[in-house]
């Protein structure tokens, strides 16, 4: 990671930075602008559910494994997905904290916090994000089975899968598991110089407790919805400075 990356992403993630930025400007209310509450139609869960085997209901971890070159990466999240409403729980690296991200399409709102860094509860506006774009836009336009395997003691139905983003798609190579409603415990891909390794473990179908697509209690929340977390950094971070411009007012 180059330096002036790594200095930005401890400025992001440091929990002095949200603190301060928070009292400069001079704490948060409950937002007043309306909120377009619109759950997400069947078509729409049905197309995104497509990825987890059909299955629009579920709690499983996901390892993600990118490799490019000599360079690997890794990232272990927890999931729960209930008819739209997402929950992922990333865990913490060595060089970024536990993250957890609430998506609530039929209140119109992502949440966003680092769970033991600071108690700061970002909310986003779902449907203007770049998140929701990015998903709106890509699908499964076919699918076709290629033959049977086993995976982690799963009978799986290998496949192959074709997902149009935006601009372009991609092949993906999928195992979906007989014993779990064919829920995918791997899909592979690969896109320029990067190869991808997407697992899941801990897969239990079901509807998920509906607590887990709560906001947490006892969290200072903003009173405005924002399309980014950069944007709420730099709102908040620009109302430090304003501070302390001001003599610490806070003006």
């Amino acid at each position: 990671m180059r330096e002036e990356n790594l200095k930005w992403q401890q400025l992001r993630f440091n929990p002095l930075v949200w603190v301060l930025a928070l009292a400069a400007a001079g704490g948060f209310g409950v937002s007043g602008c309306a909120v377009k509450e619109r759950p997400l139609s069947q078509k729409e869960i049905q197309e995104e559910a497509r990825f987890y085997g059909g299955n629009a209901n579920f709690t499983a971890t996901r390892v993600v494994t990118v490799r490019w070159g000599t360079s690997v990466e890794r990232k272990e999240t927890a999931l729960a997905f209930s008819d739209g409403n997402m929950r992922e729980e990333r865990a913490a690296s060595a060089d970024l904290p536990a993250l957890v991200t609430i998506r609530r399409p039929d209140l119109d709102t992502i949440y966003v916090y680092w769970p033991g860094e600071t108690n700061v509860l970002v909310e986003q506006a779902y449907r203007s994000t770049r998140a929701h774009e990015a998903s709106a836009n890509a699908s499964i336009t076919k699918k076709f089975d290629i033959g049977q395997e086993t995976i982690d003691g799963h009978p799986c139905i290998k496949c192959k899968a074709v997902v149009q983003g935006r601009n372009k798609k991609i092949e993906w190579t999928m195992w979906e598991a007989t014993d779990l409603n064919r829920f995918p415990v791997r899909a592979e891909f690969a896109a320029g110089n990067k190869a991808t390794t997407v697992e899941f473990t801990n897969v239990r179908i079901g509807k998920p407790d509906p607590s887990l697509f709560e906001p947490p209690t006892g969290y200072m929340r903003l009173g405005r919805k924002f399309k980014n977390t950069d944007e709420a950094l730099a709102y908040m971070v620009g109302g430090l400075l304003r501070s302390m411009s001001h003599g610490g007012k806070g003006k």
